[in-house]
């Protein structure tokens, strides 16, 4: 079967009301650029290892990561 124009105005007259706005939302995003959806990620320079450590060190002074205790594992057979 052949999908027109005419027969898909003709299914969207018997939908229930209550979905016309999400078919106008539907519709809207077809006729919205594919580009706009798809993100590119531009490549930034090159920083070396030293830039990013000057950058980020000491940022976690006023909150630092603490290691919370392992607790106890229970004690099994060896395996033979």
């Amino acid at each position: 079967m052949i999908v027109t124009k005419e027969l898909l105005k003709s299914e969207i007259d018997k939908l229930p009301e209550s979905y016309i706005d999400l078919l106008y939302r539907i519709v809207q995003a077809m006729l919205t650029p594919l580009e706009r959806f798809t993100t590119q990620v531009q490549p930034q320079s090159a920083k070396s290892w030293a830039d990013i450590v000057d950058e980020t060190y000491g940022s976690l002074a006023d909150n630092p990561i603490e290691r919370a205790p392992q607790g106890e594992f229970e004690i099994r057979e060896a395996i033979v």
